[in-house]
């Protein structure tokens, strides 16, 4: 039993840092998204939600309005990489 755990952690300590190293040499995907008019790029995840891209843009959900393919989305609305995304900010004054 000791036998085998030894075996399994000297596995372990071999593999998890060559998994690490080939998840960072990945290229990060880049979303396009026009902010205000002017196109800007932000890294994309599988499963990113219009709440990470506002955070990512350093906005917040108060200011703004996410369009995503001409259609107006909730926080929560998941993005695909294939998406035309829109975000509109808010401009308030007197």
């Amino acid at each position: 039993m000791i036998i085998n755990l030894r075996l399994s952690t000297n596995f372990l300590n071999t593999l998890l840092p060559l998994i690490f190293m080939e998840l960072k040499s990945e290229k990060k995907m880049k979303l396009k998204v026009k902010v205000v008019g002017r196109e800007r790029e932000v890294d994309y995840f599988p499963g990113m939600s219009v709440k990470d891209l506002i955070s990512s843009l350093g906005l917040t959900p108060d200011i703004c309005i996410v369009v995503k393919n001409g259609q107006v989305v909730t926080e929560d609305e998941k993005i695909d990489i294939s998406d035309d995304i829109k975000v509109i900010t808010a401009i308030s004054g007197g």
